[in-house]
Protein backbone atom coordinates (compact mmCIF):
# COMPACT_ATOMS: atom_id res chain seq x y z
CA UNK A 1 0.00 0.00 0.00
CA UNK A 2 2.68 2.32 0.85
CA UNK A 3 4.55 2.19 -2.02
CA UNK A 4 1.40 2.33 -3.93
CA UNK A 5 0.88 5.95 -2.71
CA UNK A 6 4.29 6.87 -2.85
CA UNK A 7 4.12 5.93 -7.27
CA UNK A 8 1.06 7.89 -7.67
CA UNK A 9 0.46 11.59 -7.73
CA UNK A 10 -1.86 14.45 -6.89
CA UNK A 11 -2.44 14.50 -10.63
CA UNK A 12 -3.05 10.71 -10.90
CA UNK A 13 -5.65 10.93 -8.38
CA UNK A 14 -7.59 13.74 -10.38
CA UNK A 15 -7.38 12.21 -13.72
CA UNK A 16 -8.40 14.30 -16.87
CA UNK A 17 -10.99 15.87 -15.15
CA UNK A 18 -11.13 19.42 -15.36
CA UNK A 19 -11.77 21.94 -12.43
CA UNK A 20 -15.18 23.45 -12.56
CA UNK A 21 -14.07 26.01 -10.07
CA UNK A 22 -17.00 27.18 -7.94
CA UNK A 23 -15.26 30.26 -5.54
CA UNK A 24 -16.77 33.20 -3.41
CA UNK A 25 -15.84 36.52 -3.16
CA UNK A 26 -14.39 37.80 0.15
CA UNK A 27 -16.86 40.81 0.67
CA UNK A 28 -19.94 38.66 0.03
CA UNK A 29 -22.34 37.83 2.51
CA UNK A 30 -23.26 34.17 4.46
CA UNK A 31 -26.79 34.41 2.83
CA UNK A 32 -25.10 34.26 -0.74
CA UNK A 33 -22.21 32.00 0.33
CA UNK A 34 -25.06 29.57 1.51
CA UNK A 35 -26.91 30.04 -2.14
CA UNK A 36 -23.87 28.96 -3.82
CA UNK A 37 -22.53 26.19 -1.65
CA UNK A 38 -26.26 24.68 -1.83
CA UNK A 39 -27.11 25.33 -5.74
CA UNK A 40 -23.48 23.71 -6.27
CA UNK A 41 -24.25 20.61 -3.95
CA UNK A 42 -20.91 21.46 -2.00
CA UNK A 43 -19.50 22.11 1.32
CA UNK A 44 -17.29 24.21 0.97
CA UNK A 45 -15.75 26.74 -1.60
CA UNK A 46 -12.44 28.88 -1.92
CA UNK A 47 -12.90 32.61 -1.02
CA UNK A 48 -11.19 35.26 -3.20
CA UNK A 49 -9.85 38.00 -2.11
CA UNK A 50 -9.89 40.52 -5.64
CA UNK A 51 -8.28 43.79 -4.17
CA UNK A 52 -5.07 41.93 -2.51
CA UNK A 53 -5.39 39.18 -5.74
CA UNK A 54 -5.04 36.11 -3.56
CA UNK A 55 -7.06 33.21 -2.00
CA UNK A 56 -7.40 33.35 1.45
CA UNK A 57 -9.35 30.61 3.27
CA UNK A 58 -12.59 28.40 2.24
CA UNK A 59 -16.41 29.10 3.32
CA UNK A 60 -17.48 25.30 4.56
CA UNK A 61 -21.09 24.83 6.14
CA UNK A 62 -19.53 24.07 9.33
CA UNK A 63 -18.43 27.39 10.12
CA UNK A 64 -21.98 28.28 8.53
CA UNK A 65 -24.07 26.11 11.03
CA UNK A 66 -21.59 27.52 14.12
CA UNK A 67 -22.83 30.94 12.83
CA UNK A 68 -26.35 29.85 12.85
CA UNK A 69 -26.10 28.32 15.78
CA UNK A 70 -24.58 31.12 17.97
CA UNK A 71 -26.90 33.59 16.34
CA UNK A 72 -29.74 31.60 18.09
CA UNK A 73 -27.76 31.26 21.33
CA UNK A 74 -27.04 35.21 21.60
CA UNK A 75 -30.94 36.17 20.31
CA UNK A 76 -31.65 33.53 23.34
CA UNK A 77 -28.74 35.23 25.73
CA UNK A 78 -27.68 31.67 26.00
CA UNK A 79 -24.42 29.92 25.93
CA UNK A 80 -24.11 28.23 22.06
CA UNK A 81 -23.93 24.68 24.00
CA UNK A 82 -26.47 22.05 23.23
CA UNK A 83 -27.38 22.14 27.05
CA UNK A 84 -28.83 26.00 27.07
CA UNK A 85 -29.78 25.56 23.21
CA UNK A 86 -32.17 23.14 24.20
CA UNK A 87 -33.72 24.67 26.37
CA UNK A 88 -34.17 28.21 24.99
CA UNK A 89 -37.35 29.37 23.20
CA UNK A 90 -37.92 31.93 19.98
CA UNK A 91 -40.51 33.52 19.33
CA UNK A 92 -41.21 33.45 14.86
CA UNK A 93 -40.41 37.08 14.88
CA UNK A 94 -36.82 36.49 16.85
CA UNK A 95 -36.34 33.67 13.97
CA UNK A 96 -36.87 36.21 11.31
CA UNK A 97 -34.41 38.87 12.79
CA UNK A 98 -31.55 35.89 13.02
CA UNK A 99 -32.41 34.86 9.22
CA UNK A 100 -31.93 38.66 8.30
CA UNK A 101 -28.64 38.96 10.61
CA UNK A 102 -27.35 35.30 9.23
CA UNK A 103 -28.03 36.76 5.43
CA UNK A 104 -26.15 39.78 6.52
CA UNK A 105 -22.91 38.69 8.03
CA UNK A 106 -19.46 39.27 5.86
CA UNK A 107 -18.08 35.21 4.53
CA UNK A 108 -14.76 36.41 6.05
CA UNK A 109 -16.29 36.44 9.62
CA UNK A 110 -16.06 32.68 9.60
CA UNK A 111 -13.67 31.53 7.59
CA UNK A 112 -11.74 28.85 7.29
CA UNK A 113 -7.91 29.61 7.25
CA UNK A 114 -6.52 26.47 6.69
CA UNK A 115 -5.11 27.10 3.22
CA UNK A 116 -2.64 24.25 3.26
CA UNK A 117 -1.65 24.12 -1.12
CA UNK A 118 -0.01 20.90 -2.33
CA UNK A 119 0.74 20.20 -6.09
CA UNK A 120 -0.32 17.98 -8.44
CA UNK A 121 3.15 16.03 -8.42
CA UNK A 122 3.09 15.71 -4.76
CA UNK A 123 2.61 11.67 -3.95
CA UNK A 124 -0.74 10.37 -2.42
CA UNK A 125 1.28 9.19 0.98
CA UNK A 126 2.11 13.07 1.37
CA UNK A 127 -0.81 14.34 0.62
CA UNK A 128 -2.65 11.71 2.82
CA UNK A 129 -0.96 13.65 5.83
CA UNK A 130 -1.68 16.55 5.16
CA UNK A 131 -5.15 15.67 4.80
CA UNK A 132 -5.24 14.97 8.40
CA UNK A 133 -4.93 18.61 9.00
CA UNK A 134 -7.48 20.09 6.42
CA UNK A 135 -10.73 18.47 5.01
CA UNK A 136 -9.20 19.70 1.84
CA UNK A 137 -6.31 21.36 -0.43
CA UNK A 138 -5.33 23.53 -2.73
CA UNK A 139 -3.99 22.35 -6.21
CA UNK A 140 -1.71 25.16 -7.35
CA UNK A 141 0.80 25.01 -10.67
CA UNK A 142 4.30 26.52 -10.72
CA UNK A 143 2.97 29.76 -10.70
CA UNK A 144 0.84 29.74 -7.99
CA UNK A 145 -2.35 29.41 -9.48
CA UNK A 146 -5.33 27.52 -7.96
CA UNK A 147 -5.97 24.51 -10.58
CA UNK A 148 -7.63 21.98 -8.84
CA UNK A 149 -8.89 21.40 -4.98
CA UNK A 150 -8.10 17.76 -3.48
CA UNK A 151 -9.88 16.08 -0.54
CA UNK A 152 -10.27 12.63 1.04
CA UNK A 153 -13.34 11.62 -1.38
CA UNK A 154 -10.97 12.41 -4.31
CA UNK A 155 -8.07 9.62 -3.01
CA UNK A 156 -10.47 7.31 -2.11
CA UNK A 157 -12.64 7.50 -5.51
CA UNK A 158 -8.88 6.89 -7.04
CA UNK A 159 -7.90 3.89 -4.63
CA UNK A 160 -11.82 2.38 -5.63
CA UNK A 161 -10.87 2.75 -9.23
CA UNK A 162 -7.71 1.18 -9.11
CA UNK A 163 -8.89 -1.72 -6.58
CA UNK A 164 -7.16 -4.57 -8.49
CA UNK A 165 -3.79 -2.82 -8.54
CA UNK A 166 -3.73 -2.71 -4.55
CA UNK A 167 -4.16 -6.64 -4.45
CA UNK A 168 -4.43 -8.51 -1.39
CA UNK A 169 -3.06 -5.85 1.42
CA UNK A 170 -3.67 -7.36 4.46
CA UNK A 171 -4.67 -3.33 5.29
CA UNK A 172 -7.45 -3.80 3.23
CA UNK A 173 -8.76 -7.62 3.71
CA UNK A 174 -9.16 -6.82 7.49
CA UNK A 175 -12.66 -6.19 9.11
CA UNK A 176 -13.80 -2.78 10.12
CA UNK A 177 -13.85 -4.09 14.26
CA UNK A 178 -10.76 -6.42 13.83
CA UNK A 179 -8.56 -3.06 12.36
CA UNK A 180 -10.39 -0.50 14.83
CA UNK A 181 -11.27 1.34 11.55
CA UNK A 182 -13.60 4.05 12.45
CA UNK A 183 -15.17 5.08 16.09
CA UNK A 184 -16.86 2.56 17.47
CA UNK A 185 -18.25 3.75 21.17
CA UNK A 186 -20.32 6.97 21.84
CA UNK A 187 -22.43 7.25 18.60
CA UNK A 188 -24.05 11.08 18.73
CA UNK A 189 -27.21 11.15 18.18
CA UNK A 190 -30.27 13.30 18.31
CA UNK A 191 -33.50 12.36 19.84
CA UNK A 192 -36.95 12.72 18.11
CA UNK A 193 -38.26 15.03 20.78
CA UNK A 194 -35.29 17.31 19.90
CA UNK A 195 -35.61 20.38 17.26
CA UNK A 196 -33.03 20.81 14.35
CA UNK A 197 -31.08 23.80 15.99
CA UNK A 198 -30.93 21.77 19.09
CA UNK A 199 -29.63 18.91 16.92
CA UNK A 200 -26.72 21.22 15.23
CA UNK A 201 -25.83 22.64 18.72
CA UNK A 202 -25.16 19.09 19.63
CA UNK A 203 -22.86 18.91 16.31
CA UNK A 204 -21.06 22.28 16.99
CA UNK A 205 -20.02 21.37 20.71
CA UNK A 206 -18.54 17.86 19.93
CA UNK A 207 -16.83 19.30 16.74
CA UNK A 208 -18.82 16.51 14.44
CA UNK A 209 -20.63 16.85 11.06
CA UNK A 210 -23.29 14.66 11.77
CA UNK A 211 -26.04 12.86 14.05
CA UNK A 212 -27.70 10.05 14.09
CA UNK A 213 -31.70 9.56 14.18
CA UNK A 214 -32.46 6.31 15.72
CA UNK A 215 -36.07 4.32 15.51
CA UNK A 216 -37.54 3.46 18.90
CA UNK A 217 -36.54 0.12 18.35
CA UNK A 218 -32.86 0.75 17.79
CA UNK A 219 -32.62 0.66 14.44
CA UNK A 220 -31.16 3.55 12.24
CA UNK A 221 -34.13 5.84 10.85
CA UNK A 222 -31.88 8.54 9.24
CA UNK A 223 -29.20 11.29 9.89
CA UNK A 224 -28.99 14.90 10.06
CA UNK A 225 -26.06 16.16 8.27
CA UNK A 226 -24.23 19.87 8.28
CA UNK A 227 -25.21 19.57 4.75
CA UNK A 228 -28.67 19.23 5.29
CA UNK A 229 -28.67 23.29 6.44
CA UNK A 230 -29.35 24.03 3.06
CA UNK A 231 -32.90 23.30 3.75
CA UNK A 232 -32.62 26.15 5.90
CA UNK A 233 -32.63 28.67 2.98
CA UNK A 234 -36.06 27.21 1.64
CA UNK A 235 -37.48 27.69 4.90
CA UNK A 236 -35.69 29.04 8.33
CA UNK A 237 -38.32 28.72 10.72
CA UNK A 238 -37.87 24.96 10.15
CA UNK A 239 -34.43 24.86 12.15
CA UNK A 240 -36.47 25.40 15.33
CA UNK A 241 -39.40 22.29 14.26
CA UNK A 242 -38.28 18.80 15.60
CA UNK A 243 -35.54 17.17 13.82
CA UNK A 244 -37.08 14.62 12.29
CA UNK A 245 -39.41 16.90 10.57
CA UNK A 246 -36.98 18.77 8.95
CA UNK A 247 -34.90 15.52 7.94
CA UNK A 248 -38.00 14.63 5.62
CA UNK A 249 -38.21 17.79 4.44
CA UNK A 250 -34.86 17.41 3.03
CA UNK A 251 -35.60 14.01 1.83
CA UNK A 252 -38.08 15.03 -0.08
CA UNK A 253 -36.40 17.71 -1.49
CA UNK A 254 -34.59 15.00 -3.94
CA UNK A 255 -31.51 17.62 -4.37
CA UNK A 256 -30.11 16.93 -7.90
CA UNK A 257 -26.42 14.87 -7.26
CA UNK A 258 -27.66 14.14 -3.57
CA UNK A 259 -27.91 10.73 -1.98
CA UNK A 260 -29.50 9.63 1.03
CA UNK A 261 -26.58 9.55 3.81
CA UNK A 262 -28.14 7.11 6.41
CA UNK A 263 -26.39 4.16 5.46
CA UNK A 264 -24.66 1.37 7.34
CA UNK A 265 -22.16 -1.06 7.30
CA UNK A 266 -21.51 -4.18 8.88
CA UNK A 267 -18.70 -4.50 11.45
CA UNK A 268 -17.41 -7.11 10.24
CA UNK A 269 -17.30 -5.83 6.59
CA UNK A 270 -13.82 -5.42 5.46
CA UNK A 271 -11.88 -2.08 4.96
CA UNK A 272 -11.47 -2.93 1.31
CA UNK A 273 -15.31 -3.21 1.06
CA UNK A 274 -16.48 -0.39 2.82
CA UNK A 275 -13.75 1.82 0.95
CA UNK A 276 -15.26 1.29 -2.64
CA UNK A 277 -19.03 1.34 -0.94
CA UNK A 278 -18.69 5.19 0.26
CA UNK A 279 -17.02 5.89 -3.35
CA UNK A 280 -19.76 3.95 -5.19
CA UNK A 281 -22.18 5.85 -3.40
CA UNK A 282 -20.34 8.81 -3.07
CA UNK A 283 -21.03 9.81 0.68
CA UNK A 284 -18.52 10.66 3.78
CA UNK A 285 -19.56 8.05 6.05
CA UNK A 286 -21.34 4.71 7.15
CA UNK A 287 -23.07 3.78 10.53
CA UNK A 288 -21.54 0.58 12.01
CA UNK A 289 -24.28 -1.72 12.55
CA UNK A 290 -23.80 -5.27 14.84
CA UNK A 291 -23.58 -8.02 11.90
CA UNK A 292 -27.28 -9.08 10.01
CA UNK A 293 -29.00 -5.66 11.97
CA UNK A 294 -29.67 -2.10 11.60
CA UNK A 295 -28.78 -0.97 14.97
CA UNK A 296 -25.70 1.38 14.84
CA UNK A 297 -23.25 1.59 17.41
CA UNK A 298 -20.49 3.60 15.52
CA UNK A 299 -19.67 5.45 12.22
CA UNK A 300 -16.85 5.19 10.09
CA UNK A 301 -15.81 7.88 7.05
CA UNK A 302 -14.03 8.02 4.30
CA UNK A 303 -11.01 9.53 6.38
CA UNK A 304 -11.29 6.66 8.53
CA UNK A 305 -10.75 4.74 5.68
CA UNK A 306 -7.77 6.77 4.16
CA UNK A 307 -5.80 6.99 7.18
CA UNK A 308 -5.90 3.36 8.38
CA UNK A 309 -4.20 2.35 5.02
CA UNK A 310 -1.18 4.70 5.39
Amino acid sequence: MEAFLKKHTVKDALGNGKLNLVSIDSKDTLGNGLSVLGEKNIYSAPVYDKEGKKWIGFLSLSNIVKKIVGLFAETAGVAATFAAVKEAKWTAEQVQAIQKKFADVPVTDVLDSDWIPTSLDANLADTIGQLKKADRLPVLDGEGNLVHLVSKSTIVNFLKDNFAALGDDPKLTISLSAGKVGRFEGLITADEGHRTIDGYAKVCEIGISHLALIEGNGNLRGNLSIKDIRQAQKDFAALIAPVNEYVNAVRRAKIVGDVHPALHASSDDSVGKTLQRLAIIKIHRLYITKPGTRVPFGVVSNGDVLFSLF
